[in-house]
């Protein structure tokens, strides 16, 4: 039980250390540090910074618009933690609109099937 507490504590001081990241990427420097940290945590497999990053890169904010960076991170975080649904919403619609990707409805289907059945949306 303890050994729980402390894992969930760990999780919680790095997920309210990545808000603060994204939080204030608009310092002085136009964010860079900020990014270099959200990226360690994104390449360390934390999937809410791989949301993050993909979001960023998707509407343009702090780093420069890249649709094929974004569809990457959001991909990644998608494939393995399925239950961040902002991220997977994200990846069905670059799927709808081909940002990042080719064109691809059966994909759009597939992810959004399975987003409702992670959130037990549909039986």
């Amino acid at each position: 039980m303890i050994k729980n507490m402390s894992n969930i504590l760990v999780l919680v001081s790095v997920l309210f250390s990545m808000n603060a990241v994204a939080i204030n990427c608009n310092n002085n420097d136009g964010g860079s540090s900020q990014i270099t940290k959200l990226n360690k945590y994104a390449k360390d497999g934390y999937s809410e910074a791989e949301m993050l990053i993909g979001t960023m890169y998707l509407e343009g904010k702090v780093v420069d618009l890249d649709q094929k960076k974004s569809f990457f991170w959001l991909e990644k975080t998608s494939r393995y933690n399925f239950t961040n649904g902002a991220a997977a919403h994200s990846l069905g619609l670059s799927y709808f609109y081909g940002q990042g990707t080719k064109k691809n409805l059966k994909m759009v289907y597939v992810i959004w099937r399975k987003l409702l059945l992670v959130f037990h949306l549909l039986s």
